[in-house]
């Protein structure tokens, strides 16, 4: 399972040919699934950080390009939401591209507006996986690694958490325990952290207002069942470049 966002088609930093890429890893293997967690668009609009007038090309060019991208992986989506920027249109003259978007692909059943937890059963197994977009800043890798554990704060059991938007890579497993009322003993569980990547050279924006260049790896998350046990893991080694 793969998770994807912060495409940012129209702006000018946008890499496309790794956007490519990463379809054509996906289509590599019958199980490769994937979700689709926003900013797909830039959206740049007057009030906005990166401004109109200097984008690679309009949202309705995006939006046919986006269209046909994923058009090619439709079949393996598993969700598909906005992000800030795309929700950032939204509030200026409610209109919500990425439900759009979702609706011409034929996957009006796979949007979700906000965020929320995605049940996955495999060989009898249930695995839970928080996704939301992300919110907020952060210039070091401690201040998005902790919104990235936060998630967790509200929703406390998911196996999985995903969020993308402070396009930083990263993955890193948490145990936390819990009282099992059924059997009355303490017991332990496992939790995955990932943050995915942004197709975006360094540049523009982020330049100016002094964030450091990140990695456009992105991560690979592998669940299986041995025996009556799930497994969770995590590749950030996979170069899209």
């Amino acid at each position: 399972m793969l998770g994807t966002s912060d495409w940012h088609l129209e702006d000018r930093l946008c890499l496309e040919n790794e956007i490519d890429t990463f379809i054509e890893y996906v289509l590599k293997r019958p199980n490769r699934f994937v979700i689709v967690n926003g900013d797909i668009f830039n959206v740049a609009i007057k009030n906005s950080k990166t401004g109109p007038y200097n984008q690679r090309m309009s949202l309705q060019e995006a939006k046919k390009l986006a269209k046909e991208k994923l058009s090619k992986i439709k079949q393996r989506i598993l969700l598909i939401k906005p992000g800030n920027h795309e929700i950032r249109i939204e509030k200026e003259v409610d209109l919500d591209v990425m439900y759009d978007l979702a609706c011409e692909l034929g996957l009006e059943d796979k949007y979700v507006r906000e965020a929320g937890v995605l049940a996955i059963e495999y060989k009898k197994q249930l695995f839970t996986i928080d996704i939301a977009h992300g919110n907020g800043g952060g210039r070091t890798i401690g201040a998005k690694a902790n919104k990235l554990a936060k998630r967790k704060d509200i929703v406390c059991n998911a196996d999985v958490y995903i969020i993308g938007h402070i396009h930083e890579v990263m993955a890193f497993p948490k145990k936390t325990f819990y009282f099992d009322k059924a059997t009355m003993t303490v017991k332990e569980m496992e939790h995955l952290f990932v943050s995915l990547n942004a197709f975006l050279k360094f540049g523009g924006y982020g330049y100016d207002s002094g964030f450091t260049p990140t990695v456009t790896r992105f991560p690979y998350i592998r669940l299986s069942v041995e025996g009556d046990r799930k497994h969770i893991n995590c590749n950030v080694g996979i170069s899209n470049a």
